[in-house]
């Protein structure tokens, strides 16, 4: 802050130069400048505000990606459960060929 106050004087008046007021400005220098408690307190607010806000998205982020995650392996399940139900059919009938499908649903 200190930095960029200093850069907004330097380029309102030129080393040198004479203000409105008659002033001419030889040197400019900020030290040490002490912000008030109050403005400190709502910064430090301010930062933590906002670390809780991206921990609060990373956890949401994190929590959907185990939510996809999640419902793409049951997905797969239920894909690869039904592609071992359809060879278990298929070796049935190879094997028993005069068994109805009745009687695999029963099986």
């Amino acid at each position: 802050m200190g930095y960029q106050f200093t850069k907004e004087i330097q380029e309102l008046y030129r080393e040198g130069e004479y203000t409105p007021w008659g002033l001419r400005l030889r040197r400019l220098e900020s030290s040490n400048i002490k912000q008030p408690k109050a403005i400190i307190d709502a910064m430090e607010k301010e930062i933590a505000a906002e670390r809780e806000q991206k921990a609060l998205i990373l956890k949401a982020e994190g929590e959907h990606k185990v939510a996809e995650l999640n419902a793409e392996s049951e997905k797969l399940l239920i894909e690869k459960t039904a592609e071992a139900t359809g060879k278990v059919i298929r070796n049935l009938k190879n094997l028993m060929p005069d068994i109805s499908d009745e009687k695999i649903v029963e099986f």
